[in-house]
């Protein structure tokens, strides 16, 4: 959720689909609650095909397997199947789960769930694609090559990112370095501690879209 709150943020997200993808990030990966067991969660993975570990995103592929889909669409079902707002999931599941994806990209697979959630949570931005930037510069470096060429004024990064980027480094280009402050507004709204760090999908099994809007983004 902590991924859509800084979409909430922003008036143009730029997927970063050609930076290097690391294995212990949450590229690949979310937590989702164990069946009945709302204090405990497990991971959904998507499944790739074998990669140079210094491969960028944009060139990761999806297995061509329907198998893997069937099973994560299964694993969703037995978390939240008797969720209140399951029926909630269900576009989800029927679009990117049920039937073989119509394309081996996992940058694509993965930005059209993101955008496909976005529209349902009413987060409507303007999409862009690094990948179709020609970025020549790395971290930081890139970040503000990036914010340049699509015009923007301000960068909203992950907390993640304070240990390779300095504020002075955009102030000298005249943008403006916000860090995402979700872990604290997450505290303010008095949310039960088990749906912290877990995927927008939990939110939706569990609360209407009205109330993520008003739970997540009401102060954004």
């Amino acid at each position: 959720m902590g991924y859509f709150y800084k979409i909430a943020q922003c008036d143009t997200f730029v997927f970063f689909d050609d930076a290097e993808y690391t294995k212990r990030s949450f590229i690949r990966r979310v937590k989702i609650h164990k069946p009945n067991r709302v204090n405990e969660d497990k991971y959904l993975i998507v499944p790739l095909q074998k990669h140079s570990d210094f491969a960028n995103i944009s060139e990761l592929r999806l297995l061509n397997d329907i198998n893997w889909q069937r099973r994560i669409k299964a694993q969703i079902h037995q978390s939240y199947s008797k969720s209140p707002f399951y029926y909630q999931l269900e576009s989800i599941l029927d679009t990117f789960f049920t039937n073989e994806w119509h394309s081996d990209s996992f940058s694509n697979f993965g930005t059209e769930i993101i955008v496909h959630i976005s529209n349902m949570l009413e987060l409507k931005r303007e999409w862009i694609y690094s990948n179709n930037l020609a970025i020549t510069k790395h971290k930081a470096e890139a970040n503000i090559e990036i914010i340049k060429k699509v015009g923007g004024t301000e960068y909203v990064s992950g907390i993640g990112a304070k240990k390779y980027q300095t504020e002075d480094q955009y102030l000298e280009q005249g943008i403006e370095l916000t860090y995402s402050d979700y872990p604290v507004y997450f505290k303010k709204k008095d949310l039960p501690m088990h749906f912290m760090n877990k995927s927008v999908l939990s939110y939706l099994a569990w609360f209407q879209v009205e109330e993520i809007q008003e739970l997540c983004f009401g102060s954004v």
